[in-house]
């Protein structure tokens, strides 16, 4: 009994897995036509996109219909109407996302090929929608399962089969050579990475492969652009993914880079999780902190092709130092800004680690001119340690600068006030560490505040004539957090709205009917 138990779970866990096989292969089966030389892939979930922005009840968006609808004969005013009822009717399965992929080998001459997919529920159905729409224009042939569409536009055209239905866009092909790919040819065969991440639950999704791109890039523009071989060795088989989601009060996009295994361990070696040290001396109500861990400067330099690394080496020379000299900069970066002053002059923090003694040794290397910056009065000396540099033009504006436990600091008057005592930089008794927005980028990110902005904005802009529209668009936001998760090469990024109940597409879409109406 216990044996026959053992089969009867056995099969069922077999069948179990085989169902959940053909299911995958049913939901990969339609992206089949997209060719494995996609450089970047971008996926739209049509269904839940237009739930989330209540496309249904959009006052203006039926408007739209409307004056399309008069557009149209009455055989296909009826049909329109229909399928702004239920999709469904038009054969195109719009559960499963629409993906966009673009690819070919003159994308620098504009040439490039862009193939939109849809997947396709009723063959017939698509006919149909293609005959009602357009059919004294367009012309049909079947190529054995497959039915080509003939566009009379220049460099497009549609196919479709059981599956698939294929829109291209392409001065060197036609969409019937991707309907009947090989697997050796097909994205979804070759990349495991593909399917999983433009045909997923995501609102939004875009995938991208950096060997792809690099190999229709001219290889002289990349490298004045500043990538190097070196650099594209270390991109081989690199791919990014990215996956935004709508919901309610906040829109949540997600990055991960896929393989790589140099490229991942070189990221290690140049930088290092950040550890939030600095918020001690940034003020709880800053609008923008942005904090990462940096090493091995001048080492990350060396990859970058020779005409960027002579930029650096001059640059540091003039000055009697070397590139290798930024290998002093080691440890945590904070980069704050709290408002503007009275004199409408910044209020900011910057916050560098590093080996200040060797940093200050390099400085006899500089004595020459900053003798000269003392002697025309840019420069004064206010401490042992620190100095204000006098901004010429800009009513006295100071910029104060001096190191303090192996940190460099950079401030205005206001935050030097604030926070250096006695040659020392003191700890706020009100700092950005309590502030919600410090936890998520401690290990690395961007914080950024709206509300204390929106109030900046209305003071700096008054006057202007489109203040009110620039408050009211910042109004709606309340703050953006970018964190990093170093440990997994992944980052999110998190877009909070003010309005916490609503979806978050529903009020995008809302702004911009707003912002078009009033223009």
């Amino acid at each position: 009994m216990k044996l026959r138990n053992l089969c009867e779970r056995g099969l069922m866990a077999l069948a179990l897995i085989a169902v959940l096989n053909s299911c995958q292969k049913e939901s990969e089966s339609y992206l089949k036509v997209v060719p494995e030389d996609a450089f970047m892939t971008m996926s739209f979930n049509c269904a839940s996109l237009s739930q989330k922005g209540d496309l249904a009840n959009d006052l203006m968006l039926k408007g739209a219909e409307s004056m399309l609808l008069l557009q149209l004969k009455p055989e296909a005013q009826s049909l329109a109407q229909e399928l702004l009822a239920n999709p469904a009717k038009s054969g195109i399965d719009f559960t499963k996302p629409a993906v966009v992929s673009v690819f070919g080998d003159n994308i620098v001459e504009g040439k490039a090929e862009v193939a939109i997919v849809f997947a396709v529920d009723d063959k017939e159905a698509v006919k149909s929608t293609f005959e009602t729409f357009g059919g004294e224009y367009l012309e049909f042939n079947n190529v054995g399962d497959v039915t080509t569409v003939s566009i009379p536009t220049e460099g497009m055209s549609a196919a479709y089969d059981g599956t698939s239905l294929l829109l291209l866009v392409s001065q060197n092909h036609v969409a019937l050579d991707f309907m009947n790919l090989p697997e050796s040819r097909q994205a979804v065969a070759c990349d495991p990475n593909f399917q999983p991440s433009v045909a997923g639950s995501a609102d939004i999704a875009c995938y991208m492969s950096y060997e792809k791109l690099f190999s229709v890039l001219p290889k002289d523009q990349l490298a004045q652009s500043g990538v190097s071989d070196e650099m594209m060795q270390l991109y081989k088989e690199v791919s990014f993914c990215s996956t935004t989601n709508f919901e309610n009060g906040k829109i949540v996009t997600d990055y991960k880079i896929y393989n790589g295994e140099k490229l991942k361990e070189l990221f290690k070696k140049f930088n290092r999780e950040a550890t939030g040290k600095h918020f001690d001396y940034v003020p709880e109500k800053a609008m923008a902190v942005l904090s990462f861990g940096v090493q091995n400067i001048a080492e990350l330099i060396k990859l970058y092709p020779a005409n960027v690394q002579e930029v650096f080496d001059n640059f540091f020379q003039q000055y009697g130092s070397k590139t290798s000299d930024l290998n002093y900069i080691e440890g945590d970066i904070t980069l704050a800004f709290s408002g503007i002053s009275n004199n409408y002059f910044p209020q900011f923090l910057v916050a560098i680690d590093g080996n200040t003694d060797s940093i200050k040794a390099k400085f006899d290397n500089y004595k020459q001119q900053t003798d000269a910056l003392f002697a025309g009065g840019l420069l004064e000396k206010v401490s042992e340690n620190f100095c204000v540099f006098n901004i010429p033009e800009t009513d006295h504006f100071r910029i104060y600068g001096g190191d303090c436990d192996n940190t460099f600091y950079l401030m205005d008057e206001s935050m030097f006030n604030q926070l250096v005592k006695e040659n020392k930089v003191e700890k706020l008794s009100n700092s950005f560490n309590a502030n919600p927005l410090a936890a998520p980028i401690k290990k690395g990110g961007v914080a950024i505040d709206f509300k204390p902005i929106v109030p900046m904005v209305e003071t700096l802009m008054v006057g202007n004539p489109y203040q009110t529209i620039a408050t009211n668009v910042l109004s709606k936001f309340d703050n953006i957090v970018i964190s990093v998760d170093m440990e997994n090469y992944s980052s999110s990024m998190v877009l909070q709205m003010t309005d916490k109940e609503k979806n978050s597409l529903r009020q995008l879409i809302e702004l911009g009917e707003g912002l078009a109406a009033g223009m």
